[in-house]
Formats: C-alpha cells, sequence, structure tokens
C-alpha cells in the first residue's frame, strides 16, 4: 500500500478503501513490532516513510506488539509443526507475524505472500487451521 505497488491478484480499489477503513476505524490493525525492522527505510522515497510513519505510529488504529517469549514460542511451534510433517516451514519472521497475530486472537491475516520465494512458498498457500490447531485465516487483503 504504502509503495503503490501493483498486483494482478489484487484489486487496486482494494488499499485505498482499507486505508479509508483504517482512518474511520471500521477496522484494527495488528502487526509485530518486527515489520519496523522489515520496512527498510532506504527502500521507501521521502512520501512513503512519510505514510509508513504517520501509519505505524497512531497507536490508537495500529497496534505493534513486541514479539515476547509467548510470541517467540508460539513461532517456534508453527515453524517446527510444518517441518515436522516436511513441509516447508514459514520463514521465521513470517512464523512470528502469524504467532503475533494467533495470540491476539486476529480473525484475519492480511498478506500478499504467495508464491514469491524462492522456494515456491508463501503464507497464502498454508492452510487453515494453522499448524493443525490455530483458526487465523491468511489471505489477500479485500474490503
Amino acid at each position: 500500500m504504502i509503495k503503490a505497488e501493483q498486483r494482478d491478484e489484487l484489486d487496486p480499489a482494494i488499499l485505498p478503501n482499507l486505508a479509508e477503513a483504517l482512518d474511520e476505524e471500521k477496522i484494527k490493525v495488528l502487526s509485530s513490532a518486527l515489520i519496523i525492522a522489515e520496512c527498510l527505510e532506504c527502500n521507501f522515497d521521502d512520501k512513503q516513510n512519510e505514510i509508513f510513519t504517520d501509519i505505524f505510529n497512531n497507536q490508537e488504529k495500529v497496534r505493534l506488539p513486541d514479539p515476547d517469549r509467548n510470541i517467540m514460542e508460539l513461532s517456534a511451534e508453527i515453524r517446527s509443526f510444518y517441518k515436522a510433517k516436511g513441509i516447508k516451514a514459514p520463514a521465521t519472521p513470517d512464523a512470528i507475524h502469524l504467532a503475533t497475530a494467533i495470540y491476539y486472537n486476529c480473525d484475519e491475516f492480511f498478506t500478499l505472500d504467495k508464491n514469491n520465494k524462492a522456494d515456491g512458498s508463501g503464507l497464502l498457500n498454508l492452510e487453515t487451521p494453522i499448524a493443525d490447531k490455530y483458526n487465523l485465516k491468511i489471505c489477500l487483503p479485500h474490503n
């Protein structure tokens, strides 16, 4: 959304609608504080940095909990589950984001992460329930 990237699998009207829903407090956003380290300022121009800062510094609309021990243990559980089944486990940062959403009882996990990894894995490829246990729905952003 910040970089206004166009994706074939995503209706271009969705992201502005989500931004509006966030502004109007029709939706709540939660992400791991890990997102701060993942979104490198050097990848954004000045306007994009301003948007990122505005969104993620607004603690009334966006919640960014730190990944504590509970979240880290849940992340390890998720990765271990898939590895034990012989399925490519989510990358550690992805597992931390999933664990954060599960820990805080989110309804849905929005991502564009499908088959974009060198090994063909992606979060959208995981079936619900996650790790045969957690009913978090992983999906493309939608209204």
